[in-house]
């Protein structure tokens, strides 16, 4: 049933996405050239979270139906679909408002909330975990803590393959405890979003044809978010520090850029910038690397390698969070030891000083 569900989901996205590549060609959906963060050379579809979500949502039908699980994930895709047509809306106007999406994603957690009882309740420090005995606590930060992570996916989707292996990534740990615990709904539903999202990136790494859009990057978020609650609340022996610490790549990108935006800079913490870690190392770190290729050629090949200096910095706190993924102290450890390695790498790319252990491309 495993391979079953992933193989569904992975032709969907694939074919799907396909789809909408040839539609781009007559100009539908399709990115433009304009704007501080934009790094492609060509117009491009937006529309690679519509694939991915499609393929999830049709894949579910071919869920075993022991238990009521088909019932909860089509539950999980409703709470999933304001925030995901949010995106959608986004990807194809380009209007919509920050505050407009903030809302949908708090809408889309609401409904997870109330009918799923999806909540954070423990986060194992006493007096907080006494304030999320309150259920009104509880309810405003399981808000803020999953429409968080959706826009925290979305602030590092910047670079071909970046925000969609990431989420590969944290999938895959989330995957392995599903297992552990033999949670053989949370397994499925890891399993569907994963085969999606390789489909998916069949298209859009190295070569960007397709990118994952505002209602990809919410609609795994979301996901992400909901997968890691679910699993925390079902198996009390998963910290929750847990999904924190194989979450803190984007999660703290998301936190800095805010604090970077308004205290540092004096800025709205919505208005974009070029000054996040990913395009600070494809502007001053793989510009070094020589390709012997045309401009076009190694303007994706940098785009491309780019991501994969930021696979490995995900890696280096999804490893220690799914060897320690039950003891708190330890991944709060590396909670706080990622933000340090993060804060003095920013520091460093920002001063030109590039460390040694980012030049092993340079030829």
């Amino acid at each position: 049933m495993t391979v079953k569900l992933i193989i569904i989901a992975f032709i969907l996205s694939l074919v799907i996405s396909f789809y909408f590549i040839r539609l781009g060609l007559r100009g539908f959906f399709l990115d433009d050239m304009e704007g501080i963060q934009k790094r492609h050379y060509k117009r491009t579809p937006r529309s690679g979270g519509i694939a991915i979500a499609l393929g999830v949502f049709c894949g579910g039908f071919f869920l075993p139906d022991a238990g009521g699980m088909i019932r909860e994930f089509y539950l999980i895709m409703l709470g999933a679909l304001p925030i995901f047509w949010g995106g959608v809306i986004e990807d194809y106007t380009k209007k919509t408002s920050p505050l407009f999406r903030l809302f949908l994603a708090l809408f889309a957690t609401a409904i997870v909330f109330f009918v799923l009882d999806v909540r954070l309740s423990s986060v194992k420090i006493y007096l907080f975990d006494y304030a999320l005995s309150f259920p009104i606590i509880s309810f405003l930060f399981t808000l803020f803590a999953v429409s968080g992570l959706a826009n925290s996916i979305n602030i590092i989707d910047g670079n071909n393959g970046l925000a969609g292996m990431v989420s590969l990534l944290i999938l895959s740990a989330l995957l392995y405890l599903t297992l552990k615990f033999q949670d053989f709904f949370l397994f499925d539903l890891c399993v569907l979003t994963i085969g999606a999202l390789i489909g998916f990136l069949i298209w859009n790494y190295p070569h960007g044809l397709i990118f994952l859009g505002d209602s990809g990057a919410y609609f795994i978020g979301f996901i992400i978010a909901v997968i890691s609650i679910m699993l925390v609340n079902s198996h009390p022996q998963v910290s929750p520090w847990f999904p924190l610490l194989i979450c803190i790549y984007p999660v703290w990108e998301t936190v800095f850029s805010m604090f970077r935006r308004r205290i540092l800079r004096n800025k709205p913490m919505t208005q974009a910038d070029a000054l996040h870690l990913h395009t600070l190392i494809h502007r001053r770190v793989t510009r070094e690397v020589h390709f012997n290729q045309n401009d076009v050629i190694t303007a994706t090949l940098r785009n491309s390698m780019t991501s994969v200096y930021l696979w490995m910095l995900a890696l280096c706190s999804i490893v220690p969070a799914v060897i320690f993924w039950d003891n708190t102290l330890i991944l709060g450890l590396f909670v706080l030891a990622f933000i340090v390695f993060y804060l003095w790498l920013y520091s460093k790319i920002i001063r030109f000083e590039t460390p040694r252990l980012l030049r092993i491309a340079r030829r």
